[in-house]
């Protein structure tokens, strides 16, 4: 069967817990997701500061966010460094878009 609630998944628990149940979950595909959104933006930002200030984003948010964003990192195998840019660019996306 394949319809909406095969895709609808609940996870529990304190926050690293349930950004580890996420990343462990989406695995693969979340790399998958995370490469083609950032490659669908390079053209537009600078790498370097994208790199540089990806972490130091992530260590100001409250800390139920910097730990599922690390737990869902670690459940998904990939370098925290490489969920705190995605993470990063979403949101300076969103700041941009709410601006116009």
């Amino acid at each position: 069967m394949n319809n909406y609630l095969d895709r609808v998944h609940h996870f529990k628990g304190n926050p690293h817990e349930i950004g580890f149940s996420a990343g462990r979950t989406l695995g693969a595909k979340l790399e998958q997701i995370i490469s083609h959104y950032i490659a669908s933006r390079e053209h537009a930002i600078d790498m370097s500061k994208l790199r540089q200030g990806a972490l130091p984003w992530l260590r100001r948010l409250p800390k139920r966010f910097q730990d599922e964003i690390a737990g869902m990192a670690e459940g998904a195998n990939l370098p925290l460094q490489r969920l705190a840019e995605w993470s990063y660019m979403r949101s300076a996306s969103q700041i941009a878009v709410a601006a116009q």
